[in-house]
């Protein structure tokens, strides 16, 4: 009859993984890495992302100013409080929204 225990460290000695490789190594990929660029693509890449984050940021801003618009054009036509209460803590909250951006643009 076999040896149990000697079979058990056997198997668990010929199944271990080998040792993890460092941090660093793993996480820098030299097509990507920042240094690697000239400084000309880095102020490139720079604008891009800029110039792409406020242009959707803009986007955001002018959709949210024209729901706050709509709700303050259009009364609630309900005669339930539930709805009232709701629409009231709604349109606070995005007239409140637009509010405080056009504080933070003027400033």
């Amino acid at each position: 009859m076999p040896d149990s225990s000697s079979s058990k460290s056997s198997s668990k000695s010929s199944s271990k993984s080998p040792a993890p490789k460092s941090i660093a190594s793993t996480t820098t990929n030299p097509a990507t890495d920042p240094e690697d660029f000239d400084p000309t693509q880095r102020i490139l890449r720079g604008l891009t992302g800029a110039l792409m984050s406020g242009t959707i940021a803009s986007a955001l801003y002018g959709a949210t100013t024209r729901i706050a618009i709509n709700f303050a054009n259009k009364p609630v036509t309900s005669d339930n409080l539930m709805v009232h209460n709701l629409s009231a803590a709604v349109r606070t909250l995005v007239i409140g929204m637009v509010a405080s951006r056009r504080r933070c643009v003027l400033w």
